[in-house]
């Protein structure tokens, strides 16, 4: 069964161009955005495939060879990426500003 879906899948991947095959990846990422609050953890096995996408991407971005509407997608998955950025736990409890937590002085 499993050996059947493999095949099916790579009969797929095989057919899409590289451009659908990274929107694809990116619908995956920013599905898993908005489903889970967070981004992708290199903790879980399940979420490592979008954390390599994304690091992969990220890398490119900085050499300045990801380009056009990839570049523009990239950069606003990113943008939603950090607004679920997280916190240490002290500006959760309190919801205090950096310079107002005691840890700091």
């Amino acid at each position: 069964m499993l050996n059947g879906i493999f095949i099916y899948i790579t009969a797929i991947l095989r057919t899409m161009t590289h451009d659908e095959l990274w929107l694809s990846k990116w619908r995956d990422y920013m599905r898993f955005l908005k489903k889970n609050k967070r981004s992708p953890s290199k903790h879980h096995p399940e979420e490592m495939r979008l954390v390599n996408w994304a690091k992969h991407n990220r890398k490119l971005r900085n050499k300045g060879l990801l380009q056009g509407k990839r570049l523009e997608r990239f950069n606003e998955l990113c943008a939603l990426s950090a607004t679920y950025r997280r916190v240490n736990q002290y500006a959760y409890a309190h919801e205090d500003k950096p310079e107002d937590n005691p840890s700091n002085t």
